[in-house]
C-alpha cells in the first residue's frame, strides 16, 4: 500500500527539528506496516486550530487524498491534523469517504487494521486534544492574572515602553515588568501637545500628526511588533493614534500613559465557520485595573485636555458616518504603486495610504472623481472586456467543454420495465433488513445497508416520476449558451440603471460578480480587469467554483 505522512508543528517558538522527530517516527510505523512512502507534507509554525485554507501543505495533503494518490495518512498523532473535534472528525470523514485509512501514531489509531475500534478512539483523542488547548487557556489567563495583581507585566508592550526581567535569588527570572523607554515617551508627549495646540500653534488632527511624524521619519509603534522576522508597519497611521475612546484604543486613549494599567478589557473569540477571530469587549467588571505611578509618561493637565477634546469630536460625529460603504467602486479600486485600497474622500478616490500616511508609504497622489470614474469603469466594461466578440469566443470555448463532458459522463437510460424490476429488488432487501432489526440484529453494517437501500429506492422513485428528464442536453447548452451576450449585456444595464437609482449595494454585487478590479497609476492611467469566466456564474445565479458544472444540471440553468 502506498502511504503519506503529514507533518505540523505550531509555534514559532518550537524547534524546526519537530518536524524531522516527526517524519523519522512516521516512516519507521510505515516500515513495520510494510507501506510505501510516496510523499510528505508539513507546515511549520501553523496552528492546527486553523482551517486547511490557511495550512497549504495539509490543503495539499486533503486534494491528493481525494484524487487516491495514496491509500493511507500517516501522522504522529490526531492533534497534528487538527485541535478542533468538529475539524478533527470532518476530516476523518472525509478520508472514509475517500477511501483513504488513517494512522495516528502515538494514539493508537489505525483505520486500516481496526476500524470500529479506531473511529471511536479517534473522537476521544480529537475532543482531549481541544479540551487541552481550552485547559492551557484558562491556566495562562490565570497566571497572567497573577502577574497583574503584583505589578508586574501581563505582556503586550504599548508605545513608550520597555520590558525589563526581574531575576530571584537563585538567577530565576520570575517576571518582567514594564518600564520607560524615554526616546518613545517624548514622542507620545509631543503627539499629545500636537493634539490640544500647544506645539505648532494650532491643534492638529491625529492624520496631520501621523504624516507629520512620517515625514520626520519616526518609526511607528508597529516597527517593534514582529510576526516571526516580518516588520508589521513602516510608517502611522492616524489610527494608532486617534484609536477608539470606548475600546480604549491608541495612543490618544491609553490610560497607561496617566499611571492606570488596565488588564482582561477583551478577549478574541474563534468563528466556528470562518476560523477567524473576532475582537469582543469584556464586561467592565471583569476588568482588572491598578495604579502605576512609575509608567506616567503624560502629565494629567495635558490628558485632561486632549479628552476635552476627544469628547467634542465624539459628539460632532454622534450620529456616525451615513455614508460608509455606499459608493459603487469602493472596494475595488487599488493603487498601482503600492497596492493599498483607494478611498472615498469628498468627491473623487485616493490612495488611502497616501492620504493616511503620506509619501513615505506611497507617492502616488493622484486622485479621480467619482463620477468620472465610474462612468470610465461602466463603458470600459461594455465596449472592451464584455464585448460581443469576448463573449462570442467565450461562448465557443464553454460549448465545447459542456459537450466534451456531457459526452463523458452519459450513462445510458434504464427502461421502465427495468426500473421497476430494480425497485421491487429493493423493496425485498428493505424488508429483509428490517425484519432483521425487529429480531435485535441491528448491527452498524445492517444499518449501514438499510441507509444504503433507502437512497436506491429514492433514487429509482425520482428516476420512475421524471423518465424523460435531460434527455437533449446538447439542445438544452446551445439554448442557455445562445442567450449568454445578451444577458450579460442585460446586467451592464442593469448596473447603470442601478447608479442611477443609488441602488449601490446590488450594483456592488453585480461588480463582485463579473471579477472587477481597478487599478490606477499615479502617471493618470487606470486598468480595468475583470473575469470573463465569472460572466456565466453571475448569468446561473450561483456561486459555483466550476463554470462548467451549473449549466449541465437541470435545476440550474436560466429561463
Amino acid at each position: 500500500m502506498k502511504a503519506a505522512i503529514y507533518l505540523r508543528y505550531s509555534s514559532e517558538h518550537q524547534r524546526e527539528t519537530s518536524l524531522e522527530d516527526q517524519e523519522r517516527l512516521c516512516r519507521q510505523e510505515a516500515d513495520r506496516q510494510g507501506f510505501d512512502v510516496v510523499a510528505v507534507w508539513k507546515d511549520a509554525a501553523l496552528s492546527g486550530q486553523l482551517s486547511e485554507h490557511h495550512r497549504p501543505g495539509f490543503k495539499a495533503m486533503l486534494a491528493a487524498a481525494q484524487a487516491r494518490a495514496f491509500d493511507v495518512l500517516i501522522a504522529d498523532d490526531a492533534s497534528r491534523l487538527s485541535r478542533d473535534t468538529s475539524d478533527a472528525l470532518r476530516i476523518f470523514q472525509r478520508l472514509s469517504f475517500w477511501g483513504v485509512g488513517l494512522i495516528a501514531r502515538t494514539d493508537g489509531v489505525n483505520t486500516v487494521t481496526n476500524p470500529k475500534s479506531s473511529r471511536l478512539l479517534f473522537g476521544v483523542k480529537s475532543s482531549f486534544n481541544e479540551e487541552f488547548l481550552r485547559d492551557l487557556g484558562e491556566k495562562t489567563w490565570r497566571g497572567l492574572e497573577g502577574q497583574v495583581r503584583k505589578g508586574l507585566s501581563p505582556g503586550g508592550l504599548p508605545y513608550g515602553y520597555r520590558s525589563q526581567p526581574l531575576v530571584d535569588e537563585r538567577g530565576r527570572i520570575s517576571g518582567y515588568r514594564r518600564v520607560i523607554h524615554e526616546p518613545e515617551a517624548e514622542v507620545v508627549r509631543r503627539i499629545f501637545r500636537l493634539y490640544v495646540g500647544d506645539e505648532g500653534g494650532h491643534p492638529h488632527s491625529s492624520r496631520e500628526i501621523a504624516l507629520l511624524l512620517n515625514e520626520e521619519g519616526i518609526a511607528p509603534p508597529g516597527a517593534r511588533w514582529q510576526n516571526r522576522t516580518v516588520r508589521q508597519a513602516k510608517t502611522w497611521s492616524y489610527t494608532a493614534i486617534i484609536g477608539h475612546r470606548r475600546l480604549k484604543k491608541g495612543i490618544l486613549n491609553n490610560t497607561l500613559y496617566v499611571g492606570r494599567q488596565v488588564w482582561n478589557r477583551s478577549r478574541w473569540l474563534r468563528d466556528p465557520d470562518t476560523k477567524g477571530y473576532t475582537y469582543r469587549v469584556r464586561p467592565t467588571g471583569e476588568w482588572v485595573e491598578s495604579d502605576v505611578p512609575e509608567l506616567r509618561i503624560v502629565d494629567q493637565d495635558l490628558w485632561d485636555r486632549a479628552h476635552v477634546r476627544l469628547a467634542l469630536h465624539d459628539v460632532a460625529h454622534a450620529n456616525g458616518r451615513q455614508n460608509v460603504g455606499k459608493y459603487l467602486l469602493s472596494g475595488f479600486i487599488r493603487c498601482a504603486e503600492c497596492g493599498g485600497s483607494y478611498i472615498k474622500t469628498n468627491h473623487s478616490y485616493r490612495c488611502g495610504q497616501h492620504r493616511n500616511r503620506g509619501n513615505r508609504a506611497c507617492t502616488n497622489n493622484l486622485g479621480v472623481t467619482t463620477a468620472k470614474l465610474e462612468c470610465i469603469v461602466l463603458q470600459a466594461l461594455r465596449e472592451h472586456l464584455y464585448s460581443p466578440a469576448n463573449l462570442k469566443v467565450l461562448v465557443a470555448h464553454v460549448r465545447d467543454e459542456l459537450i466534451a463532458r456531457a459526452k463523458q459522463e452519459a450513462r445510458p437510460v434504464p427502461s421502465d420495465e427495468v426500473r421497476a424490476t430494480q425497485l421491487r429488488e429493493v423493496e425485498r432487501e428493505i424488508n429483509h433488513i428490517r425484519a432483521a432489526v425487529r429480531m435485535g440484529k441491528a448491527t452498524e453494517t445492517l444499518l449501514d445497508m438499510l441507509e444504503d437501500a433507502e437512497r436506491r429506492r429514492k433514487a429509482l422513485q425520482g428516476a420512475q416520476d421524471a423518465p424523460g428528464r435531460t434527455v437533449d442536453v446538447r439542445a438544452r447548452l446551445e439554448r442557455v449558451l445562445a442567450e449568454l451576450p445578451e444577458r450579460v449585456q442585460a446586467y451592464l444595464e442593469d448596473l447603470e440603471r442601478l447608479l442611477a437609482q443609488q441602488r449601490v449595494e446590488e450594483g456592488k454585487h453585480i461588480l463582485a460578480a463579473l471579477g472587477t478590479e481597478i487599478l490606477i497609476r499615479a502617471d493618470g492611467t487606470a486598468e480595468i480587469r475583470g473575469d470573463l469566466c465569472k460572466a456565466l456564474v453571475l448569468v446561473s445565479g450561483r456561486q459555483r467554483e466550476s463554470v462548467v458544472s451549473w449549466l449541465g444540471e437541470e435545476d440550474s440553468n436560466p429561463r
